[in-house]
C-alpha cells in the first residue's frame, strides 16, 4: 500500500515491529515494516536481494513471465525454487543469437519463458537473466609479468596504445617468448622530454610505440612504461627537477599584477597541436617563465587550423598576460591585442654587423 504521509504512520519515539529486508555493503543491512518483504533498497537505488547468486547453478533454467517489454530487454518474473518470485532484467542480446532489431517480435508482454540466472547484478541492482545456453568457457591463460620484470632495463618492446587518460596512457604489449598480451601504464611524463600539456597531442588509441618497461608489480600484475631512454629519462628527471626549482624562484604575483595591456617578449619552446609552451622573459632580469599559448590567442583577425603554420620552435614573439595562478606557478598568454589598444608592437630589430663593402656596388 502506498503512504502518502509517513508522519501519520510513525512518529519520533514511536516503537515499531521490523525485519531484516536485506544486507548492505559496509555491514550495514535494510529494515522492513512490511512481513515477508526479502529486498531492500542499497546505495543509488540499487536493490539488494537475499539470494546468493553465485550458489544458484548457471546452466539450470526457471520459469519466467514477460512483465515489461523496453527497447534494449524485457523485465520478466522469475520463480527461484524456496524463494519468492523476483523482478529480472533479460538483455536483447540474451534473448536468442543473431541480430535482434526488434525485441517485441521475439517476446510479448505475459509471456512465459524460460531462463538462466547469471551470477551478476545490473546498475539499477535487478538479477541479469538468459534464455540462451550455458556455455562454458575454458579459463584463459594468464601472462606472466614476471617475464617483464627480466628484461633489461634499456630494451624497447613494440606496444600499442588502447585507451587515453588525463595522466597517460595503457599500452598493450606482447610477452616476450609469447603471444599473450599485457597492459602497462605510460605516465604522460614519460612519453617525451619537455613539457607535455595534452597527452592527445602526442599519442592516439591504436597507434604503435616503442616503450621501455620501468616496474613490474608481478603480484598486482601491473607495470610502468616509459618512451625515454635511460639516458633521456635521467635528464629529463634532472630537467623537472631545476625547473620546478625555478617555478618556486619565479614572483608570480609581479605577473598577476602588470597592466592587461603590456607586452612581455617570449620565445616558443614546444609547439603542440592545440596551442605551445613558451618562455616569457620576466622584465628587468635574466629569469625566463613558461606560460601557455593557445591556439585561438595567436592570431588577431582570423581562424588558425594548424599552430605550425604561425609559429616555430625558437621564434621570438610578443604575448600580453591572460590569467596566472601562482600557486600552481601556471600562466596563460596571449598575442591578440586588448580590444581597446591598438596591435602588438614589432619586435626590435637584432643589431648586426655591416661590413662597408656591403654599400659599395
Amino acid at each position: 500500500e502506498l503512504v502518502d504521509n509517513i508522519y501519520e504512520h510513525l512518529y519520533v519515539g514511536k516503537e515499531v515491529d521490523v525485519w531484516i529486508s536485506g544486507v548492505r555493503d559496509g555491514g550495514k543491512f535494510g529494515v522492513s515494516m512490511v512481513e515477508g518483504k526479502i529486498s531492500g533498497m542499497g546505495p543509488r537505488g540499487q536493490i539488494r536481494t537475499r539470494v546468493d547468486l553465485s550458489k544458484i547453478p548457471q546452466a539450470e533454467f526457471y520459469p519466467g513471465v514477460v512483465t515489461t517489454i523496453k527497447p534494449v530487454g524485457a523485465f520478466v518474473t522469475v520463480h527461484l525454487p524456496g524463494s519468492q518470485a523476483f523482478d529480472c532484467f533479460l538483455h536483447i542480446s540474451q534473448v536468442r543469437k543473431g541480430h535482434i532489431d526488434d525485441i517485441q517480435k521475439e517476446l510479448r508482454i505475459g509471456q512465459e519463458v524460460q531462463v538462466r540466472i547469471q551470477p551478476r547484478l545490473n546498475k539499477q541492482g535487478k538479477i541479469v537473466v538468459s534464455m540462451l545456453e550455458f556455455e562454458e568457457k575454458p579459463p584463459q591463460e594468464q601472462v606472466n609479468y614476471a617475464c617483464f620484470a627480466e628484461l633489461p632495463p634499456d630494451r624497447f618492446l613494440t606496444g600499442k596504445v588502447k585507451s587515453l587518460s588525463k595522466h597517460g596512457a595503457m599500452v598493450q604489449l606482447q610477452a616476450p617468448d609469447s603471444n599473450l598480451p599485457a597492459l602497462g601504464f605510460l605516465h604522460i611524463k614519460q612519453i617525451s622530454t619537455g613539457f607535455v600539456r595534452q597527452i592527445e597531442d602526442e599519442l592516439w588509441i591504436g597507434q604503435q610505440i616503442s616503450v621501455r618497461v620501468q616496474i613490474v608489480d608481478r603480484d598486482a600484475r601491473k607495470m610502468t612504461l616509459s618512451m625515454l631512454s635511460l639516458v633521456a629519462e635521467v635528464q629529463e628527471d634532472e630537467r623537472q627537477l631545476v625547473e620546478g626549482q625555478t617555478r618556486k624562484a619565479i614572483d608570480w604575483a609581479f605577473f598577476d599584477q602588470l597592466p592587461y595591456d603590456e607586452w612581455l617578449t617570449a620565445t616558443v619552446k614546444r609547439i603542440y597541436q592545440y596551442g605551445a609552451t613558451v618562455e616569457v622573459e620576466v622584465p628587468g632580469s635574466d629569469k625566463v617563465a613558461q606560460a601557455s599559448l593557445h591556439v585561438s590567442q595567436v592570431r588577431e583577425d582570423a581562424f588558425v587550423e594548424d599552430i605550425r603554420t604561425e609559429l616555430q620552435q625558437g621564434q621570438r614573439i610578443k604575448v600580453r598576460v591572460k590569467e596566472v595562478d601562482a600557486e600552481k606557478g601556471y600562466m596563460k598568454v596571449t598575442m591578440k591585442s586588448p580590444q581597446d589598444r591598438p596591435a602588438q608592437p614589432p619586435l626590435e630589430a637584432e643589431e648586426e654587423e655591416v661590413e662597408v663593402a656591403d654599400f659599395v656596388r
